[in-house]
């Protein structure tokens, strides 16, 4: 491994070289990119690509850097709200209607989380993902 005082040049690999190096090792199907699908709810707002340019992230609302599959009820104290609400309403036309106020929350333990509540109300929290 290098350590702190090796002069020795790190190895620049290209994207197109790193990513061809990762499918030949995890297969074709573990090397691929994110993108935004365009619908705003949490657990749809993603799809998988394909493409082989280098990721750039979208200008998009704070996201956390790691979404759950499935919400699950806030345990953690809140010790305050940093932002929010962010109102979204979406998915009645396909029956998976989606009615929340997002929030990003400080917990007592100092992480931040991304959390939200039925729209309208103060109770209910759910946790949806926690930021980097």
């Amino acid at each position: 491994g290098r350590d702190l005082f090796d002069t020795r040049p790190a190895q620049a690999v290209s994207w197109p070289q790193l990513r061809e190096r990762l499918r030949a090792r995890l297969g074709d199907e573990a090397v691929y990119r994110v993108a935004a699908s365009g619908d705003p709810r949490p657990e749809r707002a993603w799809k998988r690509e394909e493409d082989g340019r280098p990721f750039s992230a979208p200008l998009r609302p704070s996201r956390p850097a790691w979404l759950l599959r499935h919400p699950i009820p806030l345990r953690e104290t809140i010790a305050r709200t940093l932002s929010g609400p962010e109102r979204l309403e979406s998915g009645w036309w396909d029956g998976d209607d989606a009615r929340r106020d997002y929030y990003v929350v400080e917990t007592a333990r100092g992480q931040r989380a991304w959390a939200f509540t039925p729209a309208g109300e103060r109770d209910g929290w759910m946790l949806h993902g926690w930021f980097a």
